[in-house]
């Protein structure tokens, strides 16, 4: 009776191995791996952090944390953590919006290669309209519109279209868009000049934290 209580009371003793641990910052926006990111590693006893290691993407997105501690106590958790940045009001590409990622793994999970999946933005798309001739029916129109397919196939409940409508009013012939996912954009452009309705389609490649600027003739 003595040794059944003794062992059933007795504690997990703790033991650590030792484990490479691998993986690729995959970007939502390429369907590729995203080089140069700030990635942690974080360790978590009881749910409080315990040990940060960090490190950056090389080649192909990929990033290893040679050596690292996994313990046997199931009190350890572990994550891959990748800041985010708001990109709120940015205006320099240093402060460019940027959707990372946390993802959690256990200690049997310490030798699987790790796909944390993020969302990097370009910083600002300025479109310009040019107008060949005078516009002089007010009822003409042209709408522009980018849309960012691959993101939309990853991450199908997020927004991936964006662009603006303007009449014919030379005032109102720029605008500008920031914080949208970076990528290849395909470009959609109706217009109507004259009665006449013509359709454009056309593509731009916005990169991380990049400014550009897009002119359509009218």
């Amino acid at each position: 009776m003595l040794i059944v209580i003794f062992s059933c009371c007795k504690k997990e003793k703790d033991t650590i191995t030792y484990h490479n641990i691998k993986g690729m910052v995959y970007n939502n926006c390429t369907d590729s791996g995203l080089v140069n990111v700030a990635v942690n590693l974080n360790t978590y006893k009881d749910n409080s952090l315990t040990k940060t290691l960090a490190g950056t993407s090389v080649a192909g997105g990929n990033f290893e944390f040679p050596n690292v501690e996994i313990h046997s106590d199931s009190k350890y958790s572990y994550s891959i953590y990748i800041p985010s940045k708001s990109g709120i009001n940015a205006t320099t590409a240093e402060y460019c919006g940027f959707n990372g990622a946390t993802m959690y793994f256990s200690k049997d999970e310490a030798d699987l290669f790790l796909s944390p999946r993020v969302t990097p933005k370009f910083l600002l798309l300025n479109v310009s309209h040019i107008y060949s001739s005078p516009i002089t029916n007010l009822n003409d129109s042209i709408i522009v519109l980018f849309s960012q397919r691959v993101f939309h196939k990853n991450l199908p409940t997020l927004p991936y279209v964006f662009g603006g409508e303007t009449y014919g009013n030379v005032g109102n012939s720029k605008y500008s868009s920031g914080n949208y996912p970076m990528g290849k954009y395909n470009i959609n452009i109706d217009k109507w000049k004259g009665g006449v309705h013509t359709t454009i389609l056309d593509s731009i490649y916005l990169g991380w934290t990049e400014t550009k600027t897009y002119t359509v003739n009218w």
